[in-house]
Formats: structure tokens, sequence, C-alpha cells
């Protein structure tokens, strides 16, 4: 009776667990990704309210600002400055780090 009982819980129990580790690594994981996402710039540039040289200026951001990169998109990086400002950057005027 027990190793029936025992059996029949098995896949129950794995499938609990399959769904369970995965989530208790998840933070761990985004916190790995934030991480991730830092890069300093490099050089002294304008950031854009668009990925092109046409698009309006945003703001200047000195060499050795630190941001937290959202997506890139060709030769442009958006990303989002200490004060919450959403920017496009030039890629080649940054350099991903690892905080």
């Amino acid at each position: 009776r027990f190793t029936r009982l025992t059996r029949s819980a098995l896949p129950g129990v794995l499938a609990g667990l399959g769904f369970v580790v995965p989530l208790l690594c998840l933070p761990i994981l985004l916190a790995e990704r934030k991480q991730e996402s830092a890069a300093v710039i490099l050089r002294a540039t304008t950031a854009r309210s668009a990925p092109t040289s046409a698009g309006g200026e945003a703001g200047a951001l000195p060499a050795g600002s630190v941001v937290l990169l959202q997506t890139t998109r060709g030769e442009w990086a958006y990303a989002e400055t200490p004060d919450a400002r959403k920017l496009w950057i030039p890629a080649a005027d940054l350099e991903a780090v690892r905080l």
C-alpha cells in the first residue's frame, strides 16, 4: 500500500519541484540581468529622443556617467539615466560594465 501511494504521488511531486525551483531562482537571474545591463559613457555625448542623428537632442551626458541599458537598435542604445530619463545614446559611446 505505501509504495503505491508513493509511486502515484511521485509525478505530482516532481512536477511541483519543476515549477517551484525556477521560481526560486528567478530573483537571482533578474538581479544578474540588471547588473549586466549597466553601461558607462566613454566620452561626452549628446543623447537623443529617437535612434537617429536627426532625433531631437534630449540632453548631454558627460564621460563616466552610468546608465542602465534597456535595448539596442543598430548603432543606438536605449538607456535609462539615474534620474529616470530614457534616452537614445550612440552605442559607440558606451561600454557595458558589471556593477
